[in-house]
């Protein structure tokens, strides 16, 4: 019996650490593998308010342009295994383990978000075929389209626990709104250049 309440003892403790390192950072795990460098060409700085923080890593996955509002640039320090919230810890951008974490989560919600999100097909197919008949009304959906970002709902990400991360979240919307721009003006170009080819198709048909 001794034997078994010790064994249960220590399984408790091995839990409560488990449960406190995962607490303690959730990108802990995540592999740091971009080969980030700051010194040379990665950079960062304080703009009105905002980071403006410029990644380039050995690969299109680990590089990247983000800015972030200032007011985001925090992190959870947890102090036990019972803390739901934690204190919120500044991150200075200057010391190489803030700067690796604020890049990987700016990494991660972008190549989530190119994942994920599939909502920009809605605005992209109403810029295409109404450009198609009229290129002003085409341009009423693509100017809304590319300067708001996504309703959280169309947003398509998987792990809603991450909504907690502000930087995380942050940069998929903002990310979102990127993708539903570049594909709405696509649509419009490619609209308005068969839109006028038909119109000059139609003059050269009837001017002979």
């Amino acid at each position: 019996m001794k034997k078994i309440s010790l064994f249960l003892i220590m399984l408790l403790g091995v839990s409560v650490f488990c449960g406190k390192s995962a607490a303690q950072d959730a990108f802990r795990s995540y592999t740091r593998s971009f080969g980030f460098e700051p010194l040379r060409k990665s950079q960062y700085f304080m703009q009105d308010g905002q980071l403006r923080l410029s990644l380039y890593g050995p690969d299109k996955a680990s590089s990247g342009k983000f800015v972030i509002p200032s007011d985001l640039l925090f992190r959870y320090a947890y102090t036990d295994s019972n803390s739901v919230i934690g204190q919120m810890e500044p991150l200075v951008m200057a010391r190489p383990q803030d700067f690796d974490y604020v890049s990987e989560i700016c990494l991660k919600a972008q190549a989530d978000c190119r994942a994920q999100y599939k909502m920009w097909k809605g605005s992209t197919i109403g810029t295409f075929f109404l450009t198609l008949v009229n290129p002003v009304a085409g341009l009423a959906v693509a100017i809304p389209a590319s300067l708001t970002p996504p309703r959280m709902e169309n947003l398509g990400l998987s792990d809603v626990d991450m909504l907690q991360e502000g930087i995380y979240f942050h940069t998929y919307r903002e990310e979102a709104r990127k993708l539903k721009s570049k594909r709405a003006w696509t649509a419009y170009g490619i609209g308005l250049g068969i839109h006028v080819g038909a119109i000059f198709g139609l003059m050269a048909a009837f001017g002979h």
